[in-house]
């Protein structure tokens, strides 16, 4: 058998596997970004085996009805990539005659939505080109999509494409939420897995969101220009994507890495707004209205000085590289999480190789290459845990881990959430110091941190006077904190804070003081329904170690009083202001206001800035929703008089 297909049936069994994982069992075990490179290998392979007959395509599992997929009658294909501005240049001058509009290319997930005299009907993805998957059943996780555009109710048939994003923000906090590691949650492939889905999933928390750039001809028809398509896209509802003009837009092309605009975008396009050439007779290769620049990857180059490894939460070990500081946008980069450690391992990674760095979602550094091997000292995956030196398990080649239930290493890992704001915020008791505190013996579960005196920690010569009684004031003062800080701080596996945060809103319903709170979390059906199959192994784990948990919350008040806060009034807003939304969201609320994240019939207001969306616009004229317009000049006390007329 020719090797090529031998790798390509064994890579599409794994593929097949993987999506199993994810979309039916929605337990992945690896990372997207590895999930990425078993896809791209694929498609090298069938372009060097044009004879071989492609099995399921990436992103699908077949369930008991079979694969459902759509056939696509009008093209999704793609625009052509260019690297300068000169390149760029040049294809203008061969390609167009008149105008054109530059608009920001978001790097998500292609989408086309389909309406039926004005309703939406379905929605499938760009798949192969030929056929895309069906999503209908997945679009109510598209928050900003118009379910029904009365003004076409006359038209049959029509369809709408555009690009399904989320925002950093959204995605950091979902992270924080599930307890994925950002760095392994890239925003295109987390949005693309959760919108290929089978069934709904508790983790369906991720706002998602549509900007619109292309409908069907029969709308086409009805403008001549993509301007005037433009404004017609958010008449009907939609948001678009951002103009490029001007100073701006000469300022991004000067980049040297990709911007951050709160959400991913990875190039500029540049259209032809002659609509009249914007043909639908293609189903292959590259539009010739459009083109791409697509914006640098910022890679620095250094040297790798060395690997501390670590364990996770579940004991699983992790590396982190220790390389020769670099400079990133004013900011000294000298550490990085060690991803695909056996692929790097494998090339024969070394102290001294010379080593690419960048940052994920341009928040956070990782290695994406290796330039130079070296003669260092070889990297390899150390065969005795580094916390608590037993034997480590290979459970695949990526997967390394300690099952030794007493490891230190997980006892701190675990610890560590004492300290933290979300725990019990202790300020001065970071990671070093926690396990300074587990290997003197003054520190083994919990609870143990209400026993340490001031006398201790000096005793130790672990802080300062001034700190040591600081320590000991925050701890005996964090009765005070919510609840949910308390949960999350007990270490309970599967709870992490937004969870400790569902199941301290139980106060009072499910529980009112520390025995039933504790009968609550030991009651398999009660915690099952509140968090599925994770909810009955953090009851298992509360079953095993009552005592120690009572220790533990003994020290919470139960009986202080709940505070429920008063619902607050929704406040949409489009567009920039002279402070930023958090410092806006913050103020709003102090006022009896929330800034909602999208503009619904539920928002009573709409704060209107600097270069609104014309989305939301036609949203709040769709629905009456009263507008208010802010300028540099605006106060907030102004705002607040508005609001409150």
């Amino acid at each position: 058998m020719n090797k090529g297909i031998k790798e390509l049936l064994e890579l599409e069994a794994k593929i097949r596997y993987h999506d199993y994982l994810y979309f039916v069992a929605d337990k992945p075990s690896i990372p997207d970004a590895e999930y990425d490179r078993l896809v791209y290998r694929r498609e090298e392979l069938l372009k060097e085996n044009p004879g071989y007959r492609p099995g399921l395509p990436p992103g699908f599992v077949e369930d008991s009805n079979g694969l459902k997929t759509v056939i696509i009658d009008e093209p999704m294909i793609s625009v052509v990539k260019k690297k300068t501005r000169e390149e760029i240049e040049q294809w203008r001058k061969r390609n167009v005659k008149g105008t054109v509009t530059h608009e920001e290319k978001l790097d998500g997930l292609s989408i086309r939505l389909i309406y039926n005299y004005g309703k939406l009907v379905q929605g499938h993805l760009r798949g192969t080109g030929i056929e895309g998957p069906d999503i209908t059943t997945r679009l109510h996780m598209l928050r900003n999509i118009p379910t029904e555009i009365p003004e076409y109710k006359d038209i049959p048939v029509f369809k709408v494409t555009g690009e399904g994003y989320c925002t950093y923000k959204d995605l950091l906090e979902y992270c924080e939420q599930w307890e994925l590691d950002p760095k392994e949650t890239e925003s295109r492939t987390t949005c693309s897995g959760i919108m290929k889905r089978l069934y709904p999933s508790e983790k369906d928390t991720l706002y998602l969101y549509f900007k619109a750039y292309n409908v069907s001809k029969v709308l086409r028809d009805k403008v001549k220009t993509y301007p005037e398509l433009r404004n017609l896209m958010a008449d009907m509802g939609f948001d678009i994507p951002m103009v490029l003009d001007g100073s701006l837009l000469n300022e991004l092309f000067s980049l040297k890495e990709k911007p951050n605009f709160g959400y991913a975008i990875d190039g500029i396009v540049i259209k032809d707004d002659d609509l009249s050439v914007w043909k639908d007779d293609k189903m292959q290769g590259y539009w010739n209205y459009a083109a791409c620049y697509k914006f640098p990857t910022c890679v620095m180059e250094t040297k790798l000085m060395d690997v501390e490894w670590g364990l996770t939460t579940k004991g699983y070990l992790t590396g982190t590289l220790i390389y020769e500081p670099v400079n990133y946008d004013g900011t000294t980069l000298r550490r990085a999480k060690f991803d695909y450690p056996d692929e790097y391992i494998k090339a024969g990674l070394r102290i001294g190789s010379v080593i690419q760095i960048t940052k994920s979602n341009e928040i956070i550094p990782n290695i994406i290459g290796m330039k130079e091997a070296g003669i260092g000292k070889k990297v390899e995956f150390p065969k005795f845990c580094p916390c608590c030196n037993q034997p480590v398990v290979v459970e695949s080649p990526s997967m390394v881990r300690c099952v030794n239930d007493n490891c230190v290493g997980l006892l701190i890992s675990h610890l560590e959430r004492l300290g933290e704001k979300k725990g019990l915020n202790i300020l001065g008791l970071g990671s070093a110091r926690i396990t300074s505190l587990v290997d003197a013996g003054y520190l083994s579960e919990p609870s143990d941190i209400f026993k340490i005196s001031f006398e201790d920690y000096v005793k130790l010569d672990l802080v300062d006077e001034n700190t040591a009684r600081s320590i000991v004031d925050q701890v005996e003062n964090s009765s005070s904190l919510p609840l949910q800080n308390w949960i999350f701080a007990a270490c309970i596996p599967n709870i992490g804070y937004v969870r400790a945060g569902e199941l301290a809103e139980k106060q009072g319903i499910l529980f009112t003081e520390l025995n039933t709170f504790l009968a609550a979390m030991k009651d398999q059906k009660v915690m099952e329904e509140l968090f599925g199959l994770d909810g009955v192994v953090a009851c298992d784990y509360v079953n095993k170690n009552e005592n120690e948990l009572l220790n533990f919350f003994i020290h919470y008040d139960f009986n202080k009083e709940i505070k429920v806060q008063d619902k607050l009034i929704p406040i949409g807003i489009t567009g920039s202001w002279n402070i930023t939304r958090d410092q806006l969201k913050d103020r709003l609320e102090q006022e009896g206001y929330e800034l909602a994240d999208k503009v619904s019939k539920s928002v009573t207001k709409l704060l209107v800035g600097k270069a609104p969306s014309p989305g939301k616009i036609a949203k709040a004229e769709k629905w009456n929703i009263p507008v208010i317009e802010i300028t540099p000049m605006t106060t907030f006390d102004q705002i607040v008089k508005k609001l409150g007329s």
